[in-house]
């Protein structure tokens, strides 16, 4: 086998040395001289740019003063709750570990962040890989790190992923308990696939104490005087609610094994008691529907946990709860192409100086969807008392 070729200059070139393969060195007969080596070039059209990390969000957030770190929600990994949701001052991100006395909460492991969410719109999302921060992956800048006339005429939706408006007004629905009258009667989807199948029941606790109910007809007059569109949108008082669990099931024999399920997990439970508040954030899902998080939803979720946890065994926890988002819907176009009128909410200044004080979480509730209300609220089918 040939080894060697002539250069332009007669001399005999190796032609491992060329492949960098030749393990003589300096030893090797033929010359290593004046030798240029060609290597392929590689492109890859289709290569994804870089994406510009959490942390380089997080120092954004912290040192950018046109930014209201307040303002944002940070969504992260817990290792046996799944994604949670905390406000992002609640982590002390530039705590020196060496400083630390056990009694701060350091911040999260970078890996575990999901996404950032600023005024209930996803800024920055790992899974989908999408940067409105810096706009590193190809999209527009969005507030408060652009201006609006950058995002004008786009939609901010409030999802995980990049998803078309019909599956996001659905979802927005399914939430919110808005169904259509015959849901059996769906047309099949374009692809073939069969029509997602609708929540028939949830489990949900009232927030209904005097405090609660007295700040949300103060928050109505104030939000109404200033917004009068949306006087015929707002909930009834009685029907204040937030939900836990949505449910999909098929008949009385389900429904009661359902309620069966609920009864022993109210004896069983060991959490601690949990109580909620309800700060006066307004936020809103797609301009359609305004409501409020309840805090901290740490406890919440863990409470919530074990009852997912028994109605994902036996088939009956609907897929919009598997990540579910607490919140206490205040007012609600039931319209899903209605006018998105809570779009501009978060410049209103309403709600100051209201406190909803604490909702104990010790009555839970398993609830039809399309039943008939019974007093104001929804029918209800079970109740339980946690211990």
């Amino acid at each position: 086998i040939e080894s060697s070729k002539q250069n332009k200059d007669g001399l005999k070139v190796c032609q491992f040395f060329q492949k960098g393969k030749c393990h003589f060195g300096g030893r090797c007969r033929l010359s290593h001289r004046f030798v240029q080596i060609h290597l392929p070039l590689v492109t890859d059209v289709n290569k994804k740019p870089r994406m510009r990390t959490a942390d380089e969000v997080i120092s954004r957030i912290l040192w950018d003063t046109s930014v209201d770190a307040s303002e944002f929600v940070v969504g992260y990994v817990d290792r046996f709750l799944g994604v949670l949701e905390r406000p992002f001052c609640d982590f002390n991100w530039d705590t020196n570990p060496c400083d630390c006395d056990y009694t701060t909460e350091l911040a999260l492991p970078r890996h575990r962040i999901q996404y950032f969410a600023y005024r209930g719109h996803r800024v920055w999302d790992r899974h989908s890989r999408t940067d409105r921060v810096f706009g590193s992956t190809g999209q527009s800048l969005a507030p408060p790190f652009g201006k609006e006339e950058e995002v004008k005429g786009e939609t901010f939706l409030y999802c995980a992923h990049t998803k078309n408006r019909h599956v996001e007004d659905e979802e927005l629905n399914e939430m919110n308990h808005t169904f259509d009258p015959a849901p059996e009667q769906a047309e099949e989807k374009c692809d073939g696939r069969p029509p997602k199948k609708k929540p028939t029941h949830f489990i949900t606790f009232r927030a209904n104490t005097p405090t609660i109910l007295s700040c949300f007809h103060q928050l109505q007059e104030e939000l109404t005087a200033l917004l009068p569109s949306s006087a015929p949108h707002w909930q009834a008082a009685p029907k204040l609610h937030v939900t836990l669990c949505l449910l999909v099931l098929r008949g009385p024999a389900e429904v009661a094994a359902a309620a069966e399920i609920l009864r022993r997990f109210a004896q069983l439970d060991r959490n601690p008691p949990v109580a909620v508040t309800f700060p006066v954030k307004l936020k809103h899902f797609s301009g359609r529907v305004l409501y409020l998080s309840p805090q901290p939803q740490l406890r919440l979720h863990q409470l919530n946990c074990g009852l997912q946890e028994a109605f994902r065994k036996e088939g009956w926890l609907h897929r919009s709860s598997y990540n579910p988002r607490y919140h206490l819907t205040l007012a609600k176009v039931e319209d899903a192409a209605g006018e998105r009128i809570f779009d501009g909410v978060w410049d209103l200044k309403v709600g100051k100086g209201l406190n909803f004080g604490r909702q104990p979480v010790n009555t839970l509730h398993l609830c039809t969807v399309s039943g008939a209300e019974v007093n104001g609220f929804y029918d209800i089918v079970c109740t339980v008392t946690l211990r």
